[in-house]
């Protein structure tokens, strides 16, 4: 009589990683599709926006009042922006935020969590609505609050040219703020690399001879000096959203190891490291690559000014009159909306008088 099989073992699963419970992860995580795709969507959405917009301030342009407010009555449908325009022109307004964390002399991480909130901003908005010349000098202020390298507001502006008031800073903050859904907190790259580091320096000492010691570790430093330089390139990129920071940190390392003669190193680090885990070393020597090809192929200003400006022109013809407050369309809106306070408040008023008058009514009675 044949033995009963024992009941398979259930599965276990592993339990998340402190970067998977991180908002970054859960919100901003995607892979290259999804990210193409999101792009795409709400470039068309806006585009969709705009022309909307556009024909409800031709169609009043065309009344008698809005022809003497104006004196223009052609506003036909504009051409707008394509995704990969906004994603073009985006891209220029980041090699200005270097700029500005350059000239201010702000650190490493005021500068890439400046960009990260600028890529976030606008991978779920369009330059059509929102002018990336104010927003990209209010993410470079708001991540000074959460990098602890806070400045006062007055003293930034001061500091700017061309700034907006103080007032409307405020407003850009808090639009910014919804933009990025209220999640302050980036990871970066940096710290990730830095344990490699360790973890290398680490292997070093416990896998090679003590003489090997000291030539190795002088071609590992040097190898991370370039591999910091790679890790604040890699901000500049779509890397952030697809890759975690630690797939980051080290496939920094690793472009920095292929140019500084550290890559038989590094991959017998890598091995030691997974030698138990080789599905897992494959799928890790794939996102390192992409990673390291990534930074190697990127250029902290890959944008000139004379695509930008292009770009900048037709932006001027499909700028979104809801968000002009010198168009018709905006100035029909906010009197419409003190039209309909007025309306309220007079009601209120009515209102008021129409109680008083039952009190007394009581009264005398």
């Amino acid at each position: 009589m044949a033995l009963p099989e024992p009941p398979p073992e259930p599965e276990t699963t592993r339990p998340p990683e402190p970067y998977e419970e991180s908002s970054q992860f859960r919100h901003w995580k995607l892979t290259s599709e999804e990210l193409q795709h999101l792009r795409q969507k709400v470039n068309e959405e806006g585009a969709e926006r705009v022309r909307k917009a556009f024909e409800e301030q031709r169609k009043l342009i065309l009344m008698v009042e809005f022809q003497k407010i104006t004196g223009d009555t052609t506003q036909e449908p504009p051409e707008c922006l394509t995704w990969e325009e906004q994603l073009t022109y985006c891209q220029f307004y980041e090699g200005r935020i270097l700029d500005y964390c350059k000239a201010l002399h702000f650190d490493r991480f005021v500068q890439a969590t400046a960009l990260a909130y600028f890529k976030r901003f606008y991978l779920r908005n369009t330059v059509m609505d929102y002018d990336p010349k104010f927003y990209l000098m209010t993410c470079v202020f708001l991540s000074t609050k959460v990098e602890n390298a806070h400045i006062s507001l007055s003293k930034f502006l001061e500091s700017i040219p061309k700034s907006p008031s103080p007032d409307v800073m405020v407003e850009l903050e808090f639009s910014l703020s919804k933009g990025i859904r209220f999640e302050y907190m980036v990871h970066h790259p940096f710290w990730p690399l830095h344990g490699f580091l360790l973890d290398v320096q680490d292997y070093i000492a416990t896998s090679h001879p003590r003489p090997a010691h000291e030539h190795l570790y002088q071609k590992l430093q040097k190898c991370y000096s370039r591999a910091e330089q790679f890790a604040s390139i890699a901000t500049l990129t779509d890397l952030t959203f697809t890759h975690m920071p630690s797939q980051i940190g080290l496939g920094c390392l690793l472009a920095a190891a292929r140019e500084r003669d550290f890559e038989k190193e590094l991959e017998q680090y890598l091995a030691s490291r997974f030698h138990e885990k080789l599905d897992d070393l494959v799928k890790l020597r794939i996102a390192l690559d992409g990673v390291a090809k990534a930074v190697t192929m990127q250029t902290e200003k890959n944008v000139d000014k004379a695509t930008a400006a292009a770009i900048h022109k037709k932006l001027q013809k499909c700028q979104n009159p809801d968000f002009d407050p010198t168009s018709a369309l905006c100035k029909h809106r906010r009197r419409e909306e003190e039209r309909e306070r007025n309306e309220r408040a007079a009601e209120k008023h009515e209102a008021g008088k129409a109680r008083e008058a039952e009190q007394n009514a009581t009264f005398i009675l």
